[in-house]
């Protein structure tokens, strides 16, 4: 085999590993979300302990920016005029 075609294979391999790392760590994350989703709704119906363990995973789950603070944040730089006309 040349160093062209094993240099080949090896990026080959190595863009296979890639895309396996991004899709686990998309997986965990989504599970790992919907897990704090749940201890939060099991907080808000008074379960015992749930309102700690949500505390604890909120900072790694941030809220989404919703549309009104997107067009704060924009506004005063030329795109709150257009994100408000789309």
């Amino acid at each position: 085999m040349s160093t062209l075609a094993c240099n080949r294979a090896l990026s080959r391999i190595a863009d296979r590993v890639d895309d396996s790392l991004l899709l686990s760590g998309s997986q965990a994350y989504a599970a790992a979300l919907a897990y704090y989703q749940s201890v939060k709704a099991a907080a808000k119906l008074g379960q015992p302990g749930a309102a700690v363990i949500a505390d604890n995973l909120s900072g790694r789950f941030p809220d989404r920016p919703t549309k009104a603070s997107l067009m704060r944040a924009a506004d005063g730089n030329g795109l709150a005029q257009t994100a408000a006309t789309a």
